[in-house]
């Protein structure tokens, strides 16, 4: 098993990997099993799940839409074969077949459900993104901005300081970027 799909009994089936996005069958089981244990084992729920899925993909192939109400509905499609010239071989070309396709289209319900709860501060990546910034900045010590102590003897000529905003470079992508200032003259 990788770390990103690894999850444990201790924690109810929550991930330990911190930014986990993904869940598995296994995962799925393990959460109906945690939800009604009087359904039989784990290794019966997930005989259960495998199957589910199956019957889906064998209707969908055998040409048959699979609605489930209030999630969504499966269907496959034929996606035509073609012939294209790749531009890494010089005069061959790569042929795709025929093959079928799964599809899926949401329902009104699952998109309204799965907008309410993206909606919500707590789940959103932008929302924990922005938090983690602000505990970094937080944890970070504020910079000195005390003057260095005066000497007696002054050099003879100081260097210019540099102006407080520097010309815009051109980017890559055909904007302005931000010149950073240039590092402190050493002594």
């Amino acid at each position: 098993m990788t770390e990103e799909t690894t999850t444990t009994e201790a924690n109810d089936g929550e991930s330990t990997t911190p930014g986990r996005v993904r869940a598995n069958k296994e995962d799925i089981a393990h959460d109906v099993h945690r939800d009604y244990p009087k359904l039989g084992t784990k290794a019966d729920i997930r005989e259960l799940v495998d199957r589910v899925f199956d019957i889906i993909l064998e209707r969908t192939a055998n040409g048959e839409e699979v609605t489930l109400r209030g999630f969504g509905t499966f269907s496959a499609d034929m996606f035509k074969g073609r012939s294209l010239t790749s531009p890494l071989m010089k005069g061959g070309s790569i042929t795709f077949a025929d093959q079928l396709v799964l599809r899926f289209r949401q329902s009104q319900s699952a998109k309204q459900t799965i907008n309410r709860i993206a909606s919500e501060p707590a789940t959103t990546k932008r929302a924990k993104a922005e938090a983690k910034k602000a505990a970094k900045k937080a944890s970070e010590p504020a910079p000195a901005t005390t003057p260095a102590p005066a000497t007696e003897a002054a050099p003879a000529a100081a260097p210019a300081a540099a102006p407080a905003t520097t010309p815009a470079k051109k980017s890559k992508k055909g904007g302005t970027r931000p010149v950073p200032p240039p590092p402190p003259a050493k002594e």
